[in-house]
């Protein structure tokens, strides 16, 4: 639940970081570099205890593996994702990444021959059903075209990491998920500093103090902390409980933007909420039609 909870204030955070004028690529390249050390950490923490468990060394072809991952699952997705956030509330954006297992689902019966029952198509249904009526409200509330443009981005990013856990699947049983996960990161940090030489220029490093504060908090309470407690929790409590808990997640996203940003909140919001955590609910205890746990987006 904590790591839920932590993962729901990221967009809130971000959210107050373009308020104080920074642009995607400069928070991308702030968080990053905030959280790079501890990553690195984590990396030799990762390789020993891997080492101590007799799992394979992590060469060239780990390393590639690692980047066509961490490219896709965090990468592209926490690119689309922040570029999205500039359209519309947390709340919503936080919504349609929720949306993920059900991608999966799709994906499962799109490229492996899944067949989706009755209580999976509920789910699908209710999901999508929610979601709509979320749009419907964040439409009317800000009253511009672009909230379509902030949707299908952070869609995307549902839908970037929605693969990320289909094609890992395999990968984590053989190399471990820690160093899976670390190496993602790693590759995505290095991938974020190449962009940061064409779209970030130098007086942006130092500019507002606040746009940093903002961009640790994300780094070591929204991205690291967070992914730390939910490998713990699936370790301790077992993948179907740690996706009924995760649910908390949205529910928090849409109190915090209401509270901090003062995002609407009423009953069609709520009840789009509603209705997705319901359909993700009963995605999460139709385990066998899914290829990978359910877990929180990135």
């Amino acid at each position: 639940m904590g790591s839920a909870i932590l993962f729901s204030g990221k967009g809130v955070l971000i959210k107050l970081a373009f308020i104080h004028g920074a642009s995607v690529w400069l928070f991308m390249a702030l968080r990053m570099a905030y959280a790079f050390p501890l990553f690195l950490f984590l990396w030799f923490r990762a390789e020993k205890k891997a080492q101590a468990m007799g799992l394979p060394a992590f060469g060239k072809r780990e390393w590639g593996i690692a980047a066509v991952l961490g490219l896709m699952g965090y990468y592209f997705a926490g690119l689309l994702d922040m570029s999205g956030l500039q359209y519309i509330s947390a709340g919503m954006e936080r919504l349609i990444l929720y949306t993920h297992p059900s991608m999966v689902v799709l994906f499962g019966v799109l490229f492996r021959g899944h067949r989706v029952g009755k209580p999976l198509f509920a789910a699908l249904f209710l999901s999508y059903a929610g979601l709509w009526l979320a749009f419907g409200e964040e439409a009317h509330a800000t009253q511009g075209h672009w909230v379509w443009v902030g949707c299908l981005l952070v869609f995307g990013s549902a839908l970037c990491y929605a693969f990320f856990l289909i094609m890992s699947g395999e990968t984590l049983r053989k190399l471990g998920s820690d160093r899976l996960f670390i190496a993602g990161m790693l590759v995505c940090t290095g991938a974020v500093f190449i962009q940061s030489l064409f779209f970030v220029d130098a007086p942006e490093w130092f500019a507002n103090g606040q746009i940093h504060r903002y961009a640790l908090l994300v780094a070591v309470l929204g991205t690291v902390a967070p992914t730390v407690l939910l490998g713990r929790g699936l370790y301790a409590i077992g993948a179907e409980r740690a996706a009924v808990l995760g649910m908390v997640g949205p529910v928090f996203t849409l109190f915090f933007g209401h509270l901090v940003l003062t995002e609407p909140l009423n009953w069609k919001n709520a009840g789009g909420l509603g209705l997705t955590l319901v359909g993700g609910w009963i995605l999460s205890r139709e385990r066998k039609a899914l290829t990978v746990s359910q877990s929180s987006p990135k």
